[in-house]
Order: structure tokens, then C-alpha cells, then sequence
């Protein structure tokens, strides 16, 4: 049987931390009742959760109804810095999110500047963040198929 190392005596291990694909930072706090199956939560989150236990003197975990949200967005530049964050409920979170000017927005994949727009959800225009913009939903399907094919 293989001797698997794991966490700092694995030759890949880099502290407990990792980027994902969108540029958010993961810290490995396995006790934190909100963190992954792996044992991963996003730093902005406790970076919020450390000022509020510092504000009221005592451990604070934010419950999963809400968002922590980065003013100044990651793909843009944005830190994890405490003045760069708030915390919002998750449909506060969702509209405002939804509320970006995407009149000039152009696929990153196709160049199309053209997406599908749904009629049920107020005529809101479907743009998928992919790396560093975004992506029309004709490339998101191809993305999507692509990703099936390959499991």
C-alpha cells in the first residue's frame, strides 16, 4: 500500500493556503464550522469573522446567509484588506452583484458582446464570470459540455 503524506509532510504542501480559479484565497481551518469538506474557508470570511471577535470580544463564525463582499472586486484588484470588505446578506449580496453595467462587455473566449438575456428574471442578461471577465452563455454552454465530456 502507498504511503500518502499529507498537510506539511507532503512535499506540495504551501501552508495551508491556495488561490482558486476566480483569484479568492482558501486557508485550511478544518475546526471552523464552515469550512470545507477538505478542511478549506475563504480568507476574506475570516478575515471579517477575526474583526467582529475582536469588536465583541469573543469567537464570531458568520453564519452561511452571508456574504462577505469585496468592494473593490479581486479580478480588479481588490485585497482581503478588512477596508475593502462588508458583509452583506446573501440576496443583498446577489443584486448587487447582478447590478454591474455589462453594456460593454465582451466574451472572453468568442469576443461576442452579445449573451443570452432571460425574460423571467426582470430581462437580467446572462454573463458567466470566467478568470479574469467574463464569458457569453453560448461559450459557458460549450465550457460546460466540454467539462461533462471530459468526466
Amino acid at each position: 500500500m502507498k504511503n500518502i503524506q499529507t498537510g506539511d509532510k507532503n512535499p506540495n504542501w504551501k501552508g495551508g493556503r491556495y488561490k482558486d480559479g476566480r483569484g479568492y484565497w482558501y486557508i485550511k481551518r478544518p475546526n471552523h464550522p464552515f469550512s470545507s469538506k477538505r478542511g478549506y474557508i475563504q480568507e476574506h470570511r475570516l478575515v471579517y469573522e477575526h474583526y467582529l471577535s475582536i469588536l465583541f470580544d469573543e469567537d464570531i463564525y458568520i453564519p452561511k446567509i452571508y456574504d462577505i463582499h469585496h468592494i473593490i472586486p479581486v479580478k480588479k484588484g481588490g485585497t482581503n484588506a478588512l477596508i475593502n470588505l462588508e458583509l452583506l446578506s446573501k440576496p443583498e449580496h446577489v443584486s448587487l452583484e447582478h447590478s454591474i453595467d455589462h453594456s460593454k462587455t465582451i466574451c472572453l473566449l468568442c469576443g461576442s458582446n452579445e449573451t443570452y438575456m432571460r425574460e423571467n428574471r426582470n430581462n437580467r442578461v446572462d454573463w458567466y464570470v470566467y478568470k479574469n471577465g467574463y464569458i457569453c452563455s453560448k461559450c459557458y454552454g460549450k465550457q460546460y459540455k466540454l467539462k461533462i465530456k471530459q468526466l
